[in-house]
């Protein structure tokens, strides 16, 4: 299982934040979206693949998109004009 806990300026409070998978459908039954509340977010994966987070396309030039691996542990983002991930292996790398 992965545990995505990210964080992002509080200004983007109530809005949708996305985990798109990056290969295969980007349907509404493929991706994940949950609402932004207190500059925090958190999503969980039971499967390995590979991930883009992030907002809207309108906001997109505001926050940088971020791509993850959805391995097993517990991952650290923030989502911001320079993205980051850290906490597992694979992610560490990237």
């Amino acid at each position: 299982m992965c545990q995505i806990n990210g964080t992002i300026d509080a200004q983007w409070n109530g809005k949708k934040i996305f985990l798109v998978p990056v290969f295969g459908p980007s349907d509404a039954s493929h991706v994940d979206s949950v609402v932004i509340e207190d500059g925090k977010f958190e999503f969980s994966k039971d499967s390995v693949g590979m991930y883009d987070i992030r907002m809207a396309w309108k906001f997109q030039s505001q926050l940088q998109d971020l791509l993850v691996i959805t391995e097993p542990g517990k991952l650290q983002v923030n989502i911001a004009a320079n993205s980051s991930a850290k906490g597992t292996p694979q992610n560490e790398i990237l």
